[in-house]
C-alpha cells in the first residue's frame, strides 16, 4: 500500500523562484517571513486504519491510482467529504506534464484535482453552515473570509491559506491556496479521490439543492465560475462584440456566459474540429480555426475596429511558432506569449482584454506598445469561485443555464489514468470528462433500493464513453 506525501519543506525553498525575480529585475523575497498567518492545516490528519483510492502525480505525464490513507477532520473548521463525481481541468494538465517551471512544484504522490462535488461525511465543531448528509459542491479555491482581499470578494488573492514563501518570491506576494494544485499553491491534497478534508468548509462548500444531479453543477467548482469571471474581467455588457482564445471547457464557459450577458456577438478561436463544433452548436457562436485562416485578417474583417472585448482561455504552454518553441524548450521564457499577441492586436482601442488562461513565469517579445497605445484595459487572474457561485447556481436552478454539454465523456473514477491519457493526449476527441467514484454508484443503487426520489444522474444522460 502506498501514502501520499504533502511535505512543503521550509527549507528547501526552490531556487526557481529566485532565478525568476532576478529575471525580471526583482530582489526576491525568499527570506522575507510570510506577511500574514495561515489559518489552516495543509497536510491532514491521516486514519492509518482505512484506506481509499486517489489520482497520484508520479512523474511527467505519469499519473496512477493509488491506495492512501484517509484524512481526517484536522482543524476544527474542516469537513470531510465523500466525493461522488470529480473531473480532470485543462489546467491540471500544466502539472501533469510538469510543464510548471520549479524543482517542489509537485511532489512524487501528490494528490490531483480541485473540482468535485459529494456528500459530507464529518464536520468539524467550528462549521456552522455545512452538515452531515449534505450534497455539496467543493470550491477550487481555498480561502478564509476574513482578510482584506475576501472581505472585498477577490477569493483567489486570500492572503491566509497558501504558507508558499517560493510564489512570494516569485509575486511579491501570495495568492488563495488551490486544491491539488502544486505546492505553488498550498500543496494541499487535490480532490481526484474518493474522500476529501476540506478546509474552511463554511467558505469552501456549497449545498446543492434537491434534484439537481451531479453533473449540473460540477462545473460550479471551476470552470463556470472561471467563464464568468473572464467575462467580468472583460466587462462584457449586452451588445457587446467578443472574441474568445480557447475552445477547452473554460472557452466553452466563457462562450456561454457572454451569451448570457447579451453580447451581441461571440467568436471563438482554436484549432480542434470537435470543440468549434460543440460550440458552434450548443452556444451559437461563430468559430474561427487558426489552421485555416489568418485570425487577425478575419477579426477585422468581421469588426473594422477589432473586438469590444477579448477573454483568453488556453493558457501559456502552446508556442506555435519555432523561435518560442526553442525559448520555451531552453527556458529562456517559461510562457509562450503569442495567443495574447494575437488577442492584443484583434482587441480594439479603448477596449477590454481579459487573461484567465494559466500564466506564471515571463514570456519573451510581447508586445507591451500595442497594449499601451491603444488604451487597452488588460485584467487577467486566479477565479473567484465564491463571489459568483450562488448566482450560478440560481440559474442552473431555474433552468436558464444547463452546462452539461460540456462533458463529452463520462469513466469511471478507477480509469483515471486513461482519462488522463485521453484528455491530455486527444484533445481534439475529447472536451471534458465526468469521472464517478464508487460512492456515486453506491449512493445511486441506495436511492433506487429505498424509492428516494432525490435524483442524481440518470444513465444515458451522456453518450457513456470508456477506454
Amino acid at each position: 500500500m502506498s501514502t501520499a506525501v504533502h511535505n512543503i519543506p521550509d527549507k528547501d525553498v526552490d531556487a526557481v523562484g529566485a532565478q525568476h525575480s532576478t529575471k525580471m529585475g526583482w530582489s526576491g523575497r525568499l527570506d522575507t517571513p510570510l506577511t500574514s498567518s495561515i489559518v489552516c492545516s495543509v497536510i491532514p490528519k491521516m486514519d492509518s486504519n482505512q484506506t481509499m483510492k486517489a489520482a497520484c502525480w508520479v512523474g511527467a505525464k505519469d499519473c496512477v491510482l493509488k491506495d492512501v490513507y484517509m484524512p481526517l477532520i484536522t482543524d476544527d473548521t474542516d469537513a470531510i467529504v465523500k466525493i461522488t463525481t470529480t473531473t480532470i481541468c485543462g489546467s491540471d494538465l500544466h502539472l501533469f506534464a510538469k510543464e510548471v517551471a520549479g524543482k517542489n512544484v509537485m511532489q512524487k504522490n501528490d494528490i490531483l484535482g480541485h473540482e468535485a462535488v459529494g456528500i459530507v461525511e464529518a464536520v468539524g465543531p467550528a462549521v456552522k453552515n455545512i452538515k452531515k448528509g449534505q450534497r455539496v459542491i467543493i470550491s477550487a479555491v481555498i480561502c478564509c473570509g476574513s482578510c482584506g482581499f475576501c472581505e472585498k470578494q477577490q477569493f483567489s488573492l486570500c492572503e491566509r491559506t497558501n504558507p508558499s514563501k517560493e510564489l512570494e518570491a516569485m509575486y511579491g506576494s501570495r495568492l488563495s491556496a488551490v486544491f491539488g494544485y502544486s505546492h505553488l499553491l498550498g500543496g494541499y491534497p487535490g480532490l481526484q479521490a474518493e474522500v476529501a478534508r476540506v478546509p474552511l468548509a463554511d467558505m469552501t462548500l456549497l449545498p446543492i439543492p434537491e434534484g439537481i444531479p451531479d453533473e449540473k453543477v460540477l462545473v460550479l467548482s471551476d470552470i463556470l465560475c472561471t467563464g464568468w469571471h473572464g467575462n467580468e474581467l472583460a466587462n462584457v455588457q449586452k451588445g457587446d462584440t467578443v472574441l474568445i482564445f480557447g475552445a477547452g471547457p473554460v472557452g466553452h464557459m466563457a462562450a456561454l456566459c457572454a451569451k448570457i450577458r447579451g453580447a451581441k456577438q461571440i467568436v471563438v478561436v482554436d484549432q480542434h474540429p470537435l470543440r468549434l463544433e460543440s460550440i458552434k452548436k450548443n452556444i451559437g457562436a461563430d468559430v474561427l480555426n487558426f489552421n485555416e485562416v489568418d485570425i487577425i485578417e478575419q477579426i477585422y474583417k468581421m469588426w473594422p475596429l477589432g473586438a469590444d472585448c477579448s477573454i483568453e482561455c488556453a493558457g501559456f504552454r502552446f508556442p506555435k511558432t519555432a523561435k518560442h518553441k526553442m525559448m520555451r524548450a531552453t527556458m529562456a521564457e517559461t510562457d509562450a506569449p503569442e495567443v495574447l499577441d494575437a488577442q492584443i492586436y484583434c482587441t480594439k482601442k479603448g477596449g477590454f482584454m481579459a487573461c484567465i488562461g494559466d500564466y506564471f513565469g515571463y514570456c519573451n517579445d510581447f508586445p507591451i506598445g500595442p497594449l499601451m497605445e491603444k488604451h487597452i484595459n488588460f485584467r487577467g487572474g486566479q477565479v473567484f469561485v465564491q463571489k459568483y457561485w450562488k448566482h450560478l447556481l440560481q440559474l442552473i436552478q431555474s433552468g436558464e443555464v444547463d452546462p452539461t454539454f460540456v462533458f463529452t465523456h463520462e469513466m469511471k473514477f478507477e480509469d483515471i489514468q486513461d482519462a488522463y491519457k485521453l484528455f491530455y493526449g486527444k484533445p481534439e476527441e475529447c472536451v471534458k470528462l465526468l469521472l464517478r467514484t464508487k460512492n456515486y454508484f453506491d449512493l445511486k443503487s441506495q436511492r433506487l433500493s429505498s424509492g428516494s426520489s432525490q435524483q442524481l444522474p440518470l444513465e444515458g444522460q451522456l453518450e457513456q464513453q470508456h477506454l
